[in-house]
């Protein structure tokens, strides 16, 4: 009976994991991992096979397995010895032998974390575009010479030339310029090309693609060769993105511009950073850990020891308050007087001495003969304080601010034959009387957009030029024209 038994199915055999060779110089790499979870912001440990030993160099996008998931990485460095007591996991690939990661972007990334309390990982993937492996593999050209210009921009700005000398001597200048009513794009463009040709490189961070445009058309009218010239911009997609990029990191250009990123660009040998409008908002990452361009730019010029430029119209009150860090460079004041605008008031003193109702009405008679003398020469623009067609209204008898019935609140009008309805609680006061005159008629009193665009439209100018596509409006029973709300 037992020599008819069969034999039991053999048990499946484990496998054995064959052991990887490892380098023999520098074995242990130290990764950080790309991961926006905050405990995982530090340093991970892996053994360097030996096949990579030559291609996992500092700088290098890496591959490997944490917690049981492939995840990529940044390899940070490499030593002989590792803190970690037990077996490292090897590296499982090097995605790219490209050194993208350049030591004084990793110092600035670290500060930028240190500011703005966020995690490495998160600063990184906005200081470096994604991989394209299809722009890795372009060759570029050498650098192209940039010629020396005369920056004639500048000689007009108390403080502009000593500002380039300082700058090309390497001193490492720090100065804010309000340019008033010169092109920003002029100036920065004469004091790149002139730095880039006697000096280093420069980078310029602009707010959006149109200061962009404006910035590089000032670069070719001076003669710059277009390839010297790198343009980071997002929206310039992940091929011509990365493409760009690798320029600067190749050292085959001599200028950058670009928006908020390009402050992290890999320029080699940077002698300028210049940072135009520095208050507007596209420069700020809308992105944890919501770092600015204005403040990257100021840490990274204290790092590198570079000059570092603010150039707009206006100053912000960030650079303000670093005023006694920054010089400022300007104008004289009687320059600035004469090419500036002249601001007049129309309720200043020799208007209300002729028109003494002029405080009153919504549009003086000043302001219409100046707009109808403009609008010989081209568009006027009127600026209103709110949306909407009446967000607030008075007494037409008293002008006593007209107030609800039921919490007292302020009233408004959303159209010419709506009744008014209460700002706080939404009452709708169908029979209004004034609590100080008893009157019942009300008007608008500050000026609201349907309400100038329907007086001006109308009333003030009807005879301007015009599509043709009328119709009657439901709100305030008036003519209208589609161009009206273009």
């Amino acid at each position: 009976m037992s020599d008819d038994q069969l034999s039991l199915v053999p048990g499946k055999k484990k496998r054995v994991k064959a052991e990887v060779p490892i380098a023999k110089i520098a074995p242990v790499a130290h990764i950080v991992i790309d991961s926006p979870l905050p405990h995982l912001d530090r340093v991970f440990d892996y053994a360097v096979p030996e096949k990579f030993s030559e291609l996992a160099q500092p700088g290098v996008r890496v591959r490997v397995r944490f917690a049981g998931k492939l995840t990529d990485g940044w390899l940070i460095s490499r030593s002989d010895e590792s803190d970690h007591p037990g077996t490292l996991a090897a590296l499982t690939n090097v995605i790219s032998p490209e050194v993208a990661l350049i030591p004084e972007v990793l110092e600035l990334a670290k500060s930028v974390v240190a500011r703005q309390a966020g995690t490495l990982s998160d600063v990184l993937r906005s200081a470096i575009p994604n991989r394209h492996a299809t722009a890795e593999a372009t060759k570029f050209s050498t650098t192209p010479k940039v010629s020396d210009i005369e920056p004639t921009a500048w000689a007009d700005y108390t403080g502009g030339a000593a500002l380039i000398k300082r700058t090309i001597a390497g001193d490492a200048p720090r100065a804010v310029v309000t340019t008033g009513c010169d092109d920003p794009a002029v100036l920065l463009a004469q004091y790149s090309v002139t730095v880039s040709a006697n000096s280093g490189n420069v980078i310029v961070v602009v707010p959006d693609r149109a200061a962009i445009d404006r910035v590089v058309a000032a670069l070719a009218s001076l003669g710059c060769p277009k390839s010297a010239v790198a343009i980071l911009a997002a929206d310039d997609g992940p091929a011509q993105r990365y493409r760009s990029w690798l320029s600067v990191l190749r050292g085959t250009t001599s200028i950058v511009v670009g928006t908020r990123a390009a402050v992290f660009a890999p320029v080699k040998d940077l002698t300028a950073i210049c940072v135009w409008d520095d208050w507007n908002d596209t420069l700020s990452d809308p992105q944890a850990p919501y770092w600015h361009a204005r403040d990257v730019a100021v840490l990274r010029s204290a790092q590198q020891n570079t000059a570092l430029v603010f150039a707009g119209a206006t100053m912000s009150v960030e650079t303000c308050a670093l005023m006694p860090w920054l010089a400022h460079v300007a104008k004289s004041r009687d320059q600035l007087r004469n090419e500036s605008p002249k601001v007049r008031s129309a309720l200043d003193e020799a208007g209300t001495k002729i028109n003494p109702a002029a405080s009153g009405s919504r549009i003086p008679s000043t302001v219409m003969q100046g707009m109808k003398t403009a609008l010989t020469k081209g568009p006027v623009l009127v600026l209103v304080s709110r949306l909407g067609y009446s967000p607030r209204i008075v007494c037409d008898t008293c002008r006593t601010s007209a107030l609800c019935s039921a919490c007292n609140g302020p009233l408004m009008q959303t159209a010419r034959s709506s009744a008014p309805t209460c700002h706080l609680c939404g009452h709708i006061e169908s029979k209004w009387s004034c609590k100080k005159c008893k009157g019942n008629s009300i008007r608008a009193a500050p000026s609201s957009l349907i309400n100038f665009r329907s007086h001006f439209t109308h009333r003030r100018f009807p005879s301007r030029n015009c599509c043709g596509n009328r119709r009657c409006c439901a709100d305030c029973a008036r003519w209208i024209c589609s161009c009206d709300f273009a």
